[in-house]
């Protein structure tokens, strides 16, 4: 049994949810990068994509600080007295859930693409539909982060098998972070160069 010390988060706790915060925002903008790449290039020079990518990087690393500090203050809504794995995991869980969340609103930019012809006939077709449509897609976002936490908590395999899925992401993370730091390093050399 793991033992809880007089503070709410362990530093281990702590770092272990920043690395997990790393991996879903990192993981979209690499992506990104992988998608701009050719016009950037075809437009520009090696040296500005560079410069693009760097940026991008120490972007991602910001925004994963804040999404970091966003579930540390979610964290206070969990119970202390579960063990450390456990809201780990459920951390984690809600991050992950979200992060879809956030990544599936944008495929549909991201494809040029308009919506699905059954949600346009839905919004235009349903008596009320602005609440409707409202209160549909706000119970699929908590049916969705709450499913994955009801199954943590239920089930103590769910539970384990996340736990190994995180262990091997924070091992990602840590390279995310090697390559946060060449996107420092090469946002200082143009700052120090004077190409911003």
């Amino acid at each position: 049994m793991e033992t809880q010390g007089s503070s709410y988060f362990s530093r281990k706790q702590i770092w272990t949810l920043f690395l997990i915060s790393l991996v879903p925002v990192h993981l979209w903008t690499i992506l990104m990068l992988f998608r701009d790449y050719s016009w950037v290039v075809e437009d520009f020079s090696l040296d500005i994509y560079l410069g693009y990518v760097g940026y991008a990087l120490v972007t991602a690393f910001v925004e994963s600080l804040i999404a970091a500090v966003a579930l540390l203050l979610a964290g206070l809504l969990i119970s202390k007295k579960w063990p450390e794995s456990k809201r780990i995991v459920l951390h984690g869980v809600v991050l992950l859930s979200v992060s879809l969340w956030a990544a599936g609103n944008q495929i549909f930019f991201l494809l040029l693409e308009e919506p699905p012809v059954w949600f346009s006939w839905f919004m235009l077709r349903v008596p009320y539909h602005q609440t409707l449509v409202y209160y549909s897609l706000v119970g699929m976002v908590v049916a969705s982060v709450g499913l994955p936490v009801f199954l943590v908590l239920r089930f103590q395999k769910v539970e384990n098998a996340l736990v190994q899925l995180f262990d091997r992401l924070t091992v990602l993370a840590v390279f995310y972070l090697g390559l946060d730091l060449l996107g420092f390093l090469f946002v200082a050399y143009r700052l120090i160069k004077g190409d911003l």
